[in-house]
């Protein structure tokens, strides 16, 4: 029976503690189970095999929150690309089942709108890691009652997103085992029969490459703003037959130009630096922007090094790419993932797990690397047209030795000619 020494022999050592369904009771204060004796204080954390067998199983499998999650391989989520940004993933998904044939195709398929179907991708956004994408560890009864909609819809728009590779599910929601069970209450000290399905959001290269770019918002000029501040202000204090600048009897107390003499107007003085301002770009990005050979390399790149994601935005590692001079027209970045790997077993070295500063390390790898060479890319497009010549050449060699071989037609009359010739020898013989 469950709670029970007959169930679990590790529960011996602590029969003189009042027991919960679980076997311990839950002090949230101090964040562990501890015993409820008499003779013990109740600050004392409990410790035995069983809870720390436990809470190894929550600390390697990455518990957080106040749910239990069910476990995830790693080489799941190595296979998935993260995300661009919440707000990116979103434009994607309007994008995909608005604009496109396969996103119109799998919504119709499904029989979901496209207001419902972005409202679906809007709680799944929220409840996901808003680096990665991944996490998104809530139930389907929550998912709807945040985008407003039935859990049937809910489960159809999953399948939209599935098809679209815009959702992947990692683990099927189940019911916990008795191990799991108490892990999680471990983890959060209350009862948790079921868990439900471990998802990640994704954005397919393809995807990000064909959906624009937000509309930039518009700015109002500083110069018109102070103008019209300036204009305003004017309206508001002066009054008919006043004024209160007698060095300048003819002019407005609020104007410039009573105080300059060669006559410069109000704009003029106040938009002059403004202007010269606005003749410069705000960054360098607006005038040159990043090359989507580079973007994809270092979107490439990361999904299949996930050690090296920066803590920020993913131009740093585009930044890195294009400070080594890899030549991103021939060297993807499958290409530089592989060559990584290539120097780290030549090196005898292993890919860390975990490193403190991804973009330094990245810049270190790639500068004992060199890139001038062919990539595997172009070595692999060498070999196949290579293949395909000596393929095409077996072809002409078959068709040249069945054009040279003679017909059955050419054969039979070659026959009847040589009988014809040998008749009058049989004859007399």
């Amino acid at each position: 029976m469950l709670g029970t020494s007959e169930d679990n022999p590790c529960l011996d050592a602590i029969s003189t503690v009042q027991h919960s369904d679980r076997g311990v009771s839950w002090d949230k204060s101090h964040n562990s189970p501890v015993p409820q004796t008499a003779t013990q204080p109740a600050t004392q954390p409990l410790q035995t095999p069983w809870i720390d067998e436990l809470r190894r199983l929550n600390t390697d499998t990455d518990q957080r929150g106040n749910s239990w999650t069910l476990p995830v391989n790693p080489g799941q989520e190595a296979r998935i690309p993260i995300w661009t940004s919440r707000d990116g993933w979103m434009r994607q998904v309007r994008y995909a089942v608005t604009k496109t044939a396969a996103g119109r195709a799998a919504a119709a398929r499904h029989r979901i709108g496209v207001e419902s179907m972005v409202a679906i991708a809007g709680a799944h956004a929220s409840s996901a890691d808003s680096k990665t994408g991944r996490r998104v560890t809530a139930t389907v009864q929550n998912l709807a009652a945040r985008a407003g909609v039935s859990e049937s819809v809910v489960k159809r728009g999953r399948r939209v997103l599935k098809a679209l590779h815009l959702g992947f599910e990692l683990v099927r929601g189940r019911t916990l085992t008795a191990r799991e069970f108490q892990a999680a209450e471990v983890h959060h000290g209350g009862r948790q029969h079921r868990a439900a399905s471990v998802w990640a959001l994704s954005s397919p290269p393809d995807l990000v490459a064909a959906t624009p770019a937000p509309p930039k918002p518009k700015k109002r000029g500083s110069s018109q703003g102070r103008t019209h501040r300036a204009a305003k202000l004017v309206r508001h204090t002066t009054t008919p037959g006043s004024n209160d600048n007698p060095q300048a009897p003819d002019r407005d107390p609020l104007s410039l130009s009573g105080f300059s003499p060669k006559g410069i107007s109000c704009r003029e003085v106040i938009t002059k630096r403004a202007c010269a301002r606005e003749n410069q770009p705000s960054s360098p990005n607006q005038t040159n922007p990043r090359a989507i050979n580079l973007q994809r390399a270092a979107s490439t790149l990361v999904a299949a090094a996930p050690v090296i994601a920066p803590s920020g935005h993913i131009g740093a590692v585009c930044d890195v790419i294009d400070r080594s001079g890899i030549d991103t027209t021939r060297w993807t970045g499958r290409d530089i993932a592989q060559a990584l790997t290539a120097d780290t077993v030549s090196r005898g070295e292993l890919w860390p797990n975990t490193v403190r500063s991804p973009i330094g390390y990245l810049n270190w790898r790639l500068s004992r690397i060199d890139w001038s060479g062919p990539s595997p890319s172009e070595r692999r497009a060498a070999e196949a047209a290579h293949s395909a010549q000596r393929r095409a050449e077996r072809d002409a060699e078959r068709e040249r030795a069945r054009r040279a071989a003679a017909s059955p037609e050419h054969r039979k009359a070659f026959m009847e000619q040589i009988r014809a010739s040998l008749a009058p020898q049989r004859q007399a013989a």
